[in-house]
């Protein structure tokens, strides 16, 4: 029995946990990304969290507002919080100094608007939130704002594209700087859209709900056979660089796929 047991512990990756007490801020946290640096970034309600692998250092969010997001390129963290969007920079001192890009355009945006989701497309920074998108090209400093008819729900970076979806209308992507129709699809319509994967030749869509499907004008589920997917609850996920799955679900833990689909292991 004790061999059993240590065989399978083996197989699981190591996870460390740290307490609000360890990192000395608040316990939501709602996105985290890594720089060259191998230091750890995360959105926290307090703001800015910074993890060295020793310490935690704590920057206030720039309008004290709760910090939605965050995204690593370039030396650069960038962050977004409730009407706010920019980022933050190394110093000579070894702390971080933020620098606003919404403040200039701040009359456009909403008075509602917080900022869920950054990433990067090319020489563009994406920002986005419930209700728009915002294209910041770090070449030139020009920001654009995509406007969207409708609540986007989420947003997507496949390859050199960005989809996202607009609640009850289906999924869209950006095309020449403005929203164009992928599908509208009762499953793409009615369903909320975790995230999009290229497998081979296919591109799969993550529901929250309902499994995995196959973007065509018929879409089916995938893979063909029943396995466990259709049971998850799915928050949040991400393909890794060998095509295998990672699941992050609500109330049953992380889920590990193998490229086929099937359960690879579970935490």
């Amino acid at each position: 029995l004790f061999f059993s047991f240590f065989s399978f512990s083996q197989e699981l990756p190591p996870v460390l946990s740290f307490t609000t007490e360890d990192y000395n801020a608040d316990n939501q946290n709602w996105s985290i990304t890594q720089g060259e640096n191998k230091h750890i970034y995360v959105a926290n309600n307090k703001g800015l969290l910074e993890h060295d692998g020793e310490t935690w250092n704590l920057y206030p969010s720039p309008n004290q507002s709760i910090l939605r997001s965050v995204f690593y390129h370039d030396d650069k963290i960038y962050s977004g919080s409730y009407r706010e969007f920019g980022f933050w920079e190394n110093q000579p001192s070894g702390e971080l100094k933020y620098h606003s890009l919404s403040n200039d355009i701040i009359d456009s945006i909403g008075t509602d608007e917080q900022f869920w989701k950054i990433d990067r497309l090319e020489k563009w920074i994406i920002f986005q939130s419930l209700d728009h998108i915002y294209t910041y090209n770090y070449d030139d400093q020009n920001l654009k704002k995509v406007i969207i008819d409708g609540s986007i729900t989420k947003m997507y970076k496949l390859g050199n594209d960005l989809f996202f979806q607009i609640a009850n209308q289906g999924l869209y992507k950006i095309q020449d700087g403005n929203p164009v129709l992928v599908s509208d699809h009762p499953i793409f319509r009615e369903n909320l859209i975790i995230n999009l994967y290229k497998q081979d030749s296919e591109i799969l869509v993550q529901t929250d709900t309902k499994g995995i499907f196959t973007l065509e004008n018929s879409p089916k589920q995938w893979p063909q056979s029943y396995n466990k997917i259709q049971d998850l609850s799915v928050y949040t996920s991400l393909q890794i660089k060998s095509g295998k799955f990672i699941l992050g679900t609500i109330s049953q833990g992380v889920v590990f796929l193998n490229r086929d689909g099937s359960l690879d292991k579970k935490i």
